[in-house]
């Protein structure tokens, strides 16, 4: 990687809490190389041009119910639990990309425990990217993969098979979206039950 980004590499890990071991980094060089303007000289100030980068260096892979067996063990042996005897349980989903995670847990939620649509929101999904939780926030998606058998809807009524779908309303009271830097704010709630952060621990350093 040329030395010009090894100023945004550190500042990344310094200013963000971003670390990226060198393979990682060096798999990065093409989207750099569209920003080279923007960070020749380190991590942006601005705070648009800070936020398009961290859009391109973070990951936003991501998908709903992805890793099916896992959502069962949450609907199955997680949840229940959480929501026994009239409980409002309280989750965090850290580092949600574009939603798809929040709101299948979202979805989980619902099924067991339908009276939490009328709640304040139990489920608090954050990203470190704010042109993220925009995505995630407004909810609506164009061509999700099949949801898998046994696992609850998340979508409103389905036009044509090209058409944006829509999550559900039911669902969209259970969740609040936040912009949120895991790494260096403090937690954005306190006595959580549960915590989700599949895409967090790849940019933290074992200390």
């Amino acid at each position: 990687m040329p030395e010009r980004f090894h100023r945004l590499r550190r500042e990344l890990a310094e200013e963000v809490g971003l670390v990226f071991p060198d393979y990682r980094w060096d798999s990065l060089r093409p989207a750099l190389q569209a920003l080279l303007p923007m960070v020749e000289l380190g991590l942006p100030r601005d705070r648009e041009r800070r936020a398009a980068v961290l859009a391109c260096v973070t990951v936003a892979k991501t998908g709903f119910y992805r890793d099916e067996p896992l959502y069962r063990v949450l609907r199955d042996e997680l949840i229940p639990p959480l929501v026994a005897g009239g409980r409002v349980p309280r989750l965090w989903s850290a580092g949600r990309a574009t939603g798809e995670e929040p709101w299948s847990i979202a979805a989980l939620l619902e099924q067991k425990a339908p009276r939490l649509a009328e709640c304040p929101p139990c489920l608090l999904a954050t990203d470190l990217v704010p042109s993220h939780i925009e995505i995630a926030r407004a909810g609506v998606y164009r061509s999700p993969d099949p949801r898998p058998f046994g696992l609850p809807e998340l979508f409103g009524p389905v036009g044509e098979p090209d058409d944006p779908v829509s999550i559900r309303d039911a669902l969209r009271s259970l969740v609040e979206f936040r912009v949120h830097n895991v790494a260096r704010e403090e937690p954005p709630r306190r006595e959580l039950d549960l915590i989700s952060c599949r895409n967090v621990l790849i940019y933290l350093e074992r200390k």
